[in-house]
């Protein structure tokens, strides 16, 4: 039976550890994104691109990872137990971590050095270097 017992803790990490809500978190900020652009094919196109792709990834992973060290983490331990300062102390810290993690990685991808796609032909260039994402030198206003 503990074979049985291991077995299925293997086959249940996923969500064991609250995995299944990254599709959610990846829905909410493309329907963000959504709303920023306007049009959703435009946004789908801009995220399969490999360097906003990734850029994408960064922000929503790292963002998701911050609210779950808070809600699994910090709340339990310091929240509910009245420790108020540390609990806030923590949290910037948290945010200010998940906030270079973020900047970081969206720095460290190289973007394409050639002409902007057609997809963004009929864009602002304000509405795209909103995104987070640096822009390149002929978008910027």
């Amino acid at each position: 039976m503990p074979a049985l017992s291991n077995s299925s803790l293997n086959q249940n990490w996923f969500f064991r550890y609250k995995l299944y809500h990254l599709p959610f978190w990846f829905a909410y900020h493309y329907l963000w994104w959504v709303v920023t652009l306007g049009n959703p094919v435009k946004v789908f196109h801009t995220i399969v691109i490999l360097p906003f792709a990734l850029k994408y990834s960064f922000y929503v992973i790292f963002q998701a990872l911050a609210v779950y060290f808070n809600l699994y983490f910090l709340i339990p331990t310091y929240l509910e137990k009245s420790r108020f300062t540390v609990y806030i102390s923590f949290l910037l810290l948290t945010v200010l971590g998940a906030t270079f993690c973020i900047v970081g990685g969206i720095i460290s991808v190289p973007m394409p050095v050639a002409a902007p796609s057609p997809i963004f032909s009929d864009l602002q260039p304000a509405s795209i270097c909103f995104l987070a994402m640096p822009c390149p030198p002929q978008w910027q206003a």
